[in-house]
């Protein structure tokens, strides 16, 4: 994907999910070591990933808290200000990265898509 168009990744997700990723590899390599899978090894690895989930959805929620506390407190200080400048506007560094479908020009063939679709005898790979 790099390739086609940069991108960033935000930091603190990355590691977070980095970070998940390791410690579920590791449990799992720990658990099938002895050739055995018991059933409490199952609720291991289950509740690993209600904790994940549980805590992307918590820090979703906690994002979204502090984004609505900082344009409160930008309207509460814009109230008193001479600049024309809107409170409610928010910086963001760049827009989100969308993958757009890019077709060759000139023929009807799009190309880095995912699906197989068969179209006569040609394969095009489609989403």
């Amino acid at each position: 994907m790099c390739i086609i168009k940069p991108f960033r990744v935000h930091r603190k997700p990355f590691l977070r999910d980095v970070g998940f990723f390791t410690v579920a590899v590791g449990l799992l390599l720990v658990i099938l070591w002895d050739g055995q899978l018991f059933s409490w090894e199952a609720g291991i690895l289950i509740a690993l990933y209600v904790v994940y989930v549980v805590i992307v959805v918590v820090g979703s929620w906690w994002e979204r808290r502090q984004e609505h506390t900082r344009r409160v407190e930008a309207m509460i200080r814009a109230e008193y200000d001479d600049d024309e400048i809107s409170p409610l506007t928010v910086f963001h560094d760049e827009e989100p990265y969308r993958d757009d479908r890019g077709c060759m020009p000139f023929t009807n063939y799009c190309i880095l898509l995912l699906t197989p679709i068969k179209l006569q005898h040609l394969v095009v790979w489609t989403l």
